[in-house]
């Protein structure tokens, strides 16, 4: 018999159609997805920027990795779990071996197995996969091959410990699917092994989102089949849209609102995330700045009173940052004593560093990523002031913003704001190097340390991979680097629905939650 060529595609792409409407009747309740199933409303601070693309590096307030799982997953305390892997260990430096999970079927109802596994690694390590946000993940990948249908070996250039981490963050897709429809298009109908699909963008592109539940996922919904997101980029928005009986949900809320929605019934969750908020300073280039003294950079240190920021502007919803790395990440060093809060003892460095009579800082800053941060910046520049620093706080636009931080091209600007981040792999390796010139961040050089930081990546036990970061961690910290402010927390406004909330850095865990059933 003749085969007819092309006969897969037009099968796929008929069984993607019947999917799609067998979904559509659930929503409508035609079909009844599951006995307790609800829907709830969410007001977002974001819409994701690229649709649900796997191979961008943009969680959309959560919704990628609702869709997508990757090998391992990274818990908030910084712990690599199992996902897609069962588990997995080192036969080599160079060697690992990854035993999947069995009975995982993708959003189209084909089986994941190795090859899947294998098709998104194998594609992101091909030349011209340097395009793709998340192809650095896969750089030290240097092979893969299918030992049986539900094990991998995986070998890399050189050892690597931080392979576990950076699988978590490599979403798994059926490559065959995704080549037949197109990057654009499978971003807008994307197929994972999630506990949710989109079933549609809205009239608003990405700023109103539909997501369903997925019965056949491996983490399958308990109880939330539906989940409505509407973009409000204003945080007083949200909360208005909360009180109205809109939306369920309020992410991102204002600390200075929360005493008004408790006042209302609402409750407030409390996220902390694995990020600082800090003024990093320049030091590299041989360019000519107050910042490349280690006194003047000590000074800023000690003439800012966190405490005060916290109590006054964040309401006491967080912590004081003490250093660059946060508790719970792999490096975090609880030894390190933080800078001081001594404006005397600052005015005295400034002197001995020959700026008695004060001296002018030019500071760039990008606001609206933390809660009250343009507040935050501006109470810097008065503590500052005190001791005789004149900061100019400039605004950087994000696209500004970006381009600096890549091309390392700080002209004019001594300071600016940053953030130290390390839940992506709940390690502080990445971080360190890029406030030591790694990574082609190139504003603070620490070259005394960042060879021994590259180093520090390719020990293997994990134990011995955290004293070395810990006493890295210690070391830079005394060069000081930056500034550190107040660790990110993410406050969320519930209303008496939500029963039962659970969420992780950069996503909502809709899967486990509960919530009371909605009055038709």
């Amino acid at each position: 018999m003749r085969e007819v060529v092309g006969m897969p595609n037009l099968l796929r792409i008929f069984l993607r159609t019947v999917l799609t409407i067998t979904k559509l009747f659930i929503v409508t309740g035609l079909i009844s997805n599951s006995v307790n199933a609800e829907t709830i409303r969410i007001a977002a601070s974001t819409p994701l920027t690229s649709y649900a693309d796997p191979l961008a590096i943009d969680s959309g307030n959560g919704l990628i990795p609702s869709i997508f799982d990757g090998l391992t997953s990274v818990g908030a305390d910084g712990t690599v779990r199992s996902a897609l892997a069962e588990s997995w260990s080192a036969t080599s430096d160079t060697t690992w071996v990854f035993r999947l999970k069995r009975n995982i079927v993708f959003h189209d109802g084909s089986p994941f197995n190795a090859s899947s596994v294998v098709d998104v690694l194998n594609l992101l390590r091909a030349p011209e996969a340097l395009v793709y946000p998340i192809a650095p993940e896969a750089t030290s990948i240097a092979g893969t091959r299918i030992i049986d249908p539900f094990t991998v070996e995986i070998t890399t250039h050189r050892a690597d410990g931080l392979l576990a981490r950076k699988l978590s963050l490599i979403p798994i897709f059926p490559v065959n699917v995704w080549i037949d429809m197109g990057r654009t298009e499978f971003s807008k109908h994307p197929i994972g092994t999630g506990p949710y699909s989109i079933l549609n963008w809205g009239r608003g592109g990405s700023s109103q989102v539909t997501m369903i539940g997925e019965a056949n996922s491996w983490r399958a919904p308990k109880q939330i089949d539906r989940i409505e997101y509407v973009i409000l980029p204003d945080s007083v928005t949200r909360m208005q849209s909360l009180m109205a009986g809109e939306v369920d949900i309020a992410n991102s809320i204002d600390p200075d609102s929360i005493s008004l929605l408790e006042a209302a019934g609402y409750r407030i969750y409390r996220q902390p995330h694995a990020i600082n908020l800090a003024i990093a300073f320049y030091n590299c280039g041989g360019r000519s700045s107050p910042t490349t003294d280690r006194r003047v950079r000590l000074a800023l240190n000690m003439a800012v009173n966190k405490n005060r920021i916290v109590d006054n502007l964040l309401s006491g919803t967080t912590e004081v940052a003490t250093q660059g790395g946060t508790p719970g990440v792999l490096g975090y060093n609880p030894d390190i004593k933080p800078y001081a809060f001594d404006p005397t003892a600052a005015r005295s460095l400034l002197a001995e560093a020959g700026y008695s009579k004060g001296l002018n800082l030019v500071v760039g800053v990008f606001s609206g990523q933390f809660p009250s941060d343009s507040l935050i910046f501006q109470q810097v520049a008065q503590d500052w002031a005190a001791i005789g620093v004149n900061a100019k706080l400039q605004s950087l636009a994000f696209a500004d913003f970006s381009r600096r931080i890549q091309t390392g091209e700080w002209d004019g600007i001594d300071a600016f704001s940053a953030v130290w981040s390390h839940y992506q792999i709940g390690d502080v390796s990445r971080a360190l190097k890029q406030f030591s010139g790694g990574a082609g961040r190139t504003y603070f050089c620490a070259p005394e340390l960042l060879d021994e930081m590259i180093d520090s990546d390719s020990i293997l036990d994990e134990a011995a991979r955290e004293a070395t970061l810990k006493d890295l961690m210690a070391r830079h910290h005394d060069l000081v680097p930056s500034l550190p402010l107040v660790r990110y927390i993410s406050l969320n406004a519930l209303s008496s629905r939500i029963l039962d909330f659970k969420s992780e850095t950069g996503r909502i865990l809709f899967e486990e939650m509960q919530v009371a059933p909605s009055i038709n």
